[in-house]
């Protein structure tokens, strides 16, 4: 079997590893956006002698049939495209095309849905490999792969484990596509939500409305992706980093006063008499931890958000 992938995050890494090892992989092809990502994927692919096919949005269709019958393709693997696939393409592959979310379907179609599972508190989440049709996150599902989401880990950790879980969803799809087992799934259509791709409110701490325990897993889902959860500090927006919450005793506080400040923290009330401890901070200046957070005049009695 060849296989041609196309993809968009470093989370692609460990499958081209793999898909290379296997001697499966027949082509990658990529958007024409220049990024940190593409970068590091053309020193890969120069490593492993392996050409890049760029995918143009202004002309999709023509380079997308090129893509596929050069790399004679049975099957196309997609994991991070910000395209959709023209459904006149999608029937080319002997097998199609299959996209690999990092979701549950439908819940959490759209774009980072890890964003929004860490940001929901879920306590699972699933990778999600369904054949691709005409509409986004759409098409009858493949294979699903759900695993226990700890409050703890941050997005990068959980897109790394994705990465991972995604060679072992392949390996399925594969040996399913091949013995002629594969059973595909329906979506069932419990609602129209489409997550969008997170703005600026939604990465906004809010004191006044939001637990210690949510705010937490805000700041979770923006590491490090958006280097924190943006908070406003005297007129300025900061990032909170990293985080934890306490239970304390009843607080005389309105929620987002600072406390509480010593050598490696800075205590804000929260809602419920819960108190936020903030471990690490970034600003234009750079990350700062500890004694290194005191430089930027924070004071007990001052304000958050």
């Amino acid at each position: 079997m060849k296989i041609a992938l196309i993809c968009n995050t470093t989370a692609a890494f460990p499958l081209i590893s793999w898909l290379r090892g296997q001697q499966l992989l027949a082509a990658i092809g990529i958007n024409e956006q220049q990024t940190d990502f593409s970068q590091d994927l053309r020193q890969i692919a120069q490593q492993i002698n392996q050409n890049i096919t760029v995918l143009r949005r202004e002309n999709l269709n023509n380079d997308l049939i090129g893509f596929v019958q050069s790399s004679q393709a049975d099957l196309v693997l997609v994991l991070g495209c910000p395209f959709k696939i023209p459904a006149s393409v999608l029937t080319l592959p002997k097998y199609g095309f299959f996209n690999i979310h990092f979701g549950s379907l439908p819940k959490y179609a759209g774009a980072v849905p890890v964003f929004w599972q860490i940001k929901n508190r879920e306590p699972q989440c699933q990778l999600t490999i369904h054949k691709m049709n005409e509409k986004f996150d759409a098409g009858d599902i493949a294979i699903e792969i759900p695993f226990d989401l700890h409050k703890n880990q941050i997005y990068g950790a959980i897109e790394v484990m994705f990465g991972y879980a995604t060679i072992n969803g392949v390996f399925q799809l594969i040996n399913a596509l091949l013995g002629g087992t594969l059973t595909l799934k329906a979506q069932t259509k419990v609602s129209e939500q489409y997550t969008k791709r997170p703005q600026m409110q939604d990465m906004i701490v809010d004191f006044k409305n939001m637990s210690a325990a949510e705010i937490v897993a805000l700041v979770k889902a923006c590491n490090p992706w958006n280097k924190g959860a943006a908070v406003k500090f005297k007129g300025a927006f900061l990032k909170i980093l990293e985080a934890k919450t306490v239970i304390a005793a009843e607080i005389k506080a309105l929620p987002g006063n600072i406390i509480l400040i010593n050598s490696s923290e800075i205590h804000v009330a929260c809602l419920g008499d819960e108190t936020l401890i903030i471990q690490a901070i970034y600003t234009e200046q750079g990350y700062m931890v500890g004694e290194n957070m005191a430089t930027l005049g924070f004071k007990i009695g001052d304000t958050l958000g």
